[in-house]
């Protein structure tokens, strides 16, 4: 979303991770006992791993989650752990021996960046302070081999430390480390919602917590693999050019240059669920009611766009299209009455709403009743009703 802060670059290589964890191995559990560890357990009873199921574990550290999920999957189940240490390897190991469960417990040396296990093999994975050690463009590459690896349908439990619209003393002093030590302190902040959302997860559960002072967020999340629409949402991400043509229509409005733009784009202010920030997104227009004065907008990733969960929580809005800015109230449009205003729309722009089918349900259609009523049920429409009447810039 726009308006997220770039988050801070891991600048120590594999080789550094791989020394400064074999060191870490044999007193880690003296810190992470009682810091990490029982958000862990939370994220544990989120994800609920059960009997029979095959749980893989990224960055399983010194065991303790590995033994719980031995537990949960039973004599049925394997539990599939992988860590870029050594040492942890050898701890891990001498834990799992301990407890008799080296029969439901398989462990890798590794790299989760390049998994070596074959697609649709796992129920479930769990992630826990570990995506956080990987540098910004690797996240999408470790959550893309997870998509791969994770059956459809499949669950992925992500426990992180996360960066927050609110930067508290706790929060800066821990990122000056980062920067300044970071052979010492190599883990960093990051926006785990969006990197699940963009790598095609639906986002099922959010619980925030606090550790130290740092916030900290278990997002369990599902696989939409299978569904027609991760792969063609994941790797159509515009780059370059394109990605600046994409923005151009923001900048535009930000220049009050956005009557450049006619009535086709509005750019739409709305209000953060959980920060209470002003956040802001454009869209395209599908319709423009004259009588009302309304206008509607579709929500992509099929209904988990940021901004459409925003509204839904905080439906006042304001609205700026053309050289016109007007508050209103948002409201999702019933799905039979959807179908027809994008009947009408793809009547009018039959391109641009076979390319619209395209981006948002991972397919293109054509401009039927009956496929205007399929993507109705799959891409929410938004009414933009204003409540007051609107200023010119």
């Amino acid at each position: 979303m726009y308006g997220q802060q770039e988050i801070s670059r891991v600048t120590r290589s594999k080789q550094q991770a791989i020394a400064a964890y074999d060191r870490l191995s044999r007193w880690y559990d003296w810190f992470s006992n009682s810091s990490e560890q029982p958000l862990a357990e939370l994220g544990l009873k989120k994800l609920n791993a059960h009997a029979g199921e095959t749980v893989l574990e990224i960055g399983f550290g010194t065991g303790h989650a590995l033994l719980a999920l031995a537990v949960a999957v039973g004599d049925s189940g394997r539990v599939v752990g992988i860590d870029i240490s050594r040492g942890m390897f050898k701890v891990a190991s001498k834990r799992i021996a301990h407890e008799n469960l080296s029969g439901r417990v398989i462990l890798e040396q590794g790299d989760a960046a390049a998994l070596s296990f074959s697609s649709d093999s796992f129920d479930a994975i769990f992630i826990s302070f570990t995506l956080e050690l990987f540098d910004t463009p690797e996240i999408a590459t470790v959550l893309s081999e997870c998509q791969r690896v994770l059956r459809q349908g499949g669950r992925i439990g992500v426990v992180a430390i996360v960066r927050d619209v609110h930067e508290n003393i706790p929060l800066r002093i821990y990122e000056w480390f980062h920067q300044y030590l970071p052979a010492y302190v190599d883990c960093r902040p990051i926006y785990v919602q969006s990197a699940l959302a963009s790598a095609g997860f639906h986002i099922q559960d959010i619980t925030r917590r606090w550790m130290w002072g740092l916030p900290v967020e278990i997002c369990i999340s599902k696989s939409m693999k299978g569904d027609g629409m991760t792969n063609s949402i994941t790797s159509n991400q515009p780059r370059g050019v394109l990605r600046f043509l994409f923005r151009l229509p923001i900048l535009l409005y930000r220049a009050h240059m956005g009557w450049l733009l006619g009535g086709r784009f509005l750019m739409l202010t709305h209000i953060g669920r959980r920060s209470g920030q002003l956040r802001q997104v454009m869209l395209e227009v599908v319709m423009h009611e004259p009588d009302s004065k309304a206008y509607f907008v579709a929500a992509g990733w099929r209904g988990k766009a940021d901004w459409f969960r925003n509204i839904q929580t905080n439906p006042a809005v304001q609205v700026v299209v053309g050289t016109r800015t007007f508050k209103a109230i948002a409201s999702v449009v019933q799905p039979n009455e959807a179908a027809d205003r994008f009947y009408v729309y793809a009547r009018r722009f039959p391109l641009a709403f076979r390319e619209l089918s395209r981006i948002m349900m991972g397919k293109m259609v054509q401009s039927t009743r009956e496929d205007c009523l399929r993507l109705a049920q799959s891409v929410p429409l938004v009414k933009l009703m204003p409540i007051q009447p609107a200023m010119k810039e």
